[in-house]
């Protein structure tokens, strides 16, 4: 669902830009950059390598 969401904002910031419409640009964009930050945490979280996680991003496994 994260990826569709992020996917689907994306495509809102495209559509703005073609538009000229910075309005849709800038609340997709906001909207796009914190789904794409809980996407990115996701897809770390569930990486078998728990190595390199940035610290904003928990894991359910650490106590």
């Amino acid at each position: 669902m994260l990826a569709a969401l992020t996917l689907g904002l994306s495509l809102w910031i495209v559509y703005g830009v073609m538009q000229g419409d910075w309005v849709i640009v800038g609340s997709n964009l906001v909207g796009g950059t914190l789904a794409g930050v809980a996407l990115g945490c996701k897809v770390l979280d569930l990486s078998p390598t728990q190595e390199r996680r940035p610290s904003g991003c928990r894991s359910r496994r650490e106590p």
